[in-house]
């Protein structure tokens, strides 16, 4: 499976992680992980099933707005596709499983995707 990368380079250290400045997004976000100098260029990997997504913007430090380019439904999950809002692609995969009361997963709806500090995977060079 894929993976969805974020790079950009630690600006602080926080209680629940390391907070990293994605220029690309223009904002930051947080992973879980310690000892990395501030200032050092990283990159953090999240899996599409790790990502949740929601109608209205989560209580998460990861929390991006996106578009749903397309959704494919392979049985037991569902692969969505976004756009954010600088064009940037994102998958997320959800289970098909009992989901009902969820955001409507429909091409052009736009939605917020979300995730823990924990989710995500500290990459270093």
């Amino acid at each position: 499976g894929g993976v969805n990368l974020f790079e950009g380079r630690v600006v602080e250290t926080r209680a629940d992680g390391l907070a990293i400045d994605c220029a690309e997004l223009d904002q930051c976000l947080v992973v879980a992980g310690a000892g990395v100098a501030i200032g050092s260029a990283v990159a953090i990997a999240v899996r599409p099933e790790r990502i949740e997504l929601s109608a209205a913007p989560s209580a998460r430090p990861n929390c991006l707005s996106a578009t749903v380019t397309d959704v494919s439904y392979r049985g037991e999950a569902s692969s969505v596709n976004l756009a954010l809002a600088n064009g940037r692609r994102v998958r997320v995969t959800l289970p098909n499983l009992g989901r009902t009361g969820g955001p409507r997963l429909v091409p052009g709806a736009a939605l917020w995707l979300g995730w823990a500090p924990e989710a995500g995977v500290l990459l270093t060079s």
